[in-house]
């Protein structure tokens, strides 16, 4: 009996949900005792994130990870005070990654818990969420909050315990005589100000402590109105294709979504991840679809779903060869860079398998893009093995090419295509991108 009960607790360990959280957020909860909570914090590069648990009931510990979740061992670092104490825990990252947080309880415990990200000693600020924090006579403390656009930002510090002021910039840092609002009230008194932020840009916020004080500072995204996440595709005709009666997966993602406008599909047939990018000349493929990214009104998170391979494969200008440090895997880098470099998150999705039971086609372009995610730290969306589980289910080849094909063994019909686009779906869903998850119906 005992056996399998740990046996339960190591398998509910090693499936535990991760619940994604943002810099400055606390997390009140409890956790059972010999239970496991994890958490995570996309972080950049070169920052430090401060995790403190406190608040606690009971015995309860922390350990942190970059880019895995902690698994037995495997932690960056860890603390593990006795009783009741506050734990805390902090890591430096040498590229842009997820944090992962794993609360252990010792003995059946409530608890809160925080994240912090700071980089160049600039802490980052999420939308809605205050901060405590304290200043000392003329020094001035840095706050950012990334990515703002088509949207007004409301700034303020609060439960002051002495003099501070408050100065804000869009794109660096606020001196006390370069800003663009400030707020200069005497004493305790709360500062705020507001701006408006039209294209996509970082805004910063300082403390100027006139006295030395503590405070809350807090600022406020009040956005155009919402309509959720927008979802960029490229990839080549098994995601979109402009032959009448030949679907792409791509082309039905929208019946699954709330706004079904969201989805901007600019994937190519015939388009590897080679000719994608050079192609565009005069096809204008990757030129054009960085222009949309560039200058969509992004409200929400933003994804760009990266689906290649078929063509790849093939002989010719439009081959690339799978592999780490090949081309294929350095063409779907460019595209995961150029992405986040906009503000975008990158999702690899691995090339729908043909259509053939017991048979994948596709050699090892998947492994290649799933070695790449794993560097990476990419969602990744492995359809080429759904779609080779699913297949598997019809009884012979000619009924899964009769429900599925236009023609031939590659291209979908539309019945087809939307039952693609619905694993999709369900890649999405069962993985921990709940943001994007709540997207669909």
């Amino acid at each position: 009996m005992k056996k399998v009960i740990f046996f339960m607790l190591f398998v509910n360990i090693l499936f535990a949900k991760v619940v994604s959280i943002t810099s400055g957020e606390v997390v009140s909860s409890h956790i059972a005792q010999g239970a496991v909570s994890d958490y995570k914090i996309l972080a950049s590069a070169g920052s430090e994130v401060t995790v403190l648990l406190d608040g606690l009931s009971d015995d309860a510990d922390i350990s942190v990870r970059i880019g895995h979740k902690v698994q037995g061992k495997k932690y960056d670092c860890k603390s593990q005070k006795s009783g009741t104490k506050s734990e805390s825990c902090s890591v430096t990252l040498p590229k842009r990654a997820e944090v992962y947080i794993r609360v252990h309880g010792r003995k059946a415990s409530n608890f809160n818990l925080k994240a912090v990200e700071t980089v160049n000693n600039i802490r980052a600020l999420t939308s809605g969420v205050a901060l405590s924090d304290s200043v000392k006579q003329n020094e001035t403390k840095f706050y950012k909050i990334a990515g703002v656009r088509g949207a007004t930002l409301d700034s303020l510090i609060t439960n002051l315990s002495a003099d501070a002021d408050l100065y804000v910039r869009v794109g660096q840092k606020p001196t006390e005589s370069v800003y663009d609002c400030r707020s200069v009230n005497s004493r305790k008194n709360d500062d705020s100000c507001s701006i408006t932020v039209d294209k996509n840009q970082d805004v910063y916020i300082g403390v100027y402590g006139y006295q030395s004080t503590n405070y809350e500072v807090k600022a406020t995204l009040n956005q155009q109105q919402n309509s959720g996440s927008k979802i960029f595709i490229i990839g080549d005709s098994t995601v979109y294709n402009e032959t009448p009666g030949n679907v792409g997966w791509g082309s039905k993602l929208n019946t699954y979504m709330k706004n079904s406008s969201n989805v901007y599909n600019r994937a190519r047939e015939g388009a590897s991840s080679k000719s994608f990018m050079i192609d565009s000349a005069s096809h204008h493929d990757w030129s054009t679809m960085k222009n949309i990214m560039r200058n969509a009104n992004l409200l929400n998170p933003a994804y760009l779903f990266i689906q290649f391979g078929h063509n790849d494969e093939k002989q010719g200008y439009r081959h690339t060869e799978p592999g780490r440090d090949n081309t294929y895997y350095t063409h779907l880098k460019t595209y995961i860079d150029t992405a986040r470099d906009l503000g975008i998150t990158p999702v690899l999705i691995t090339p729908v398998n043909r259509l053939y039971k017991n048979k994948r086609t596709h050699g090892e372009y998947p492994q290649t893009m799933k070695d790449l995610a794993e560097d990476e730290n990419v969602l990744l969306l492995d359809l080429e093995y759904k779609s080779f589980v699913e297949y598997n289910k019809y009884p012979n080849n000619q009924a899964l090419v009769d429900f599925f094909a236009y023609s031939g063994r590659t291209h979908f019909n539309a019945e087809g295509a939307k039952v693609v686009a619905g694993w999709v779906k369900e890649l999405i869903c069962d993985s921990d991108e709940d943001t994007l998850c709540s997207q669909f119906k």
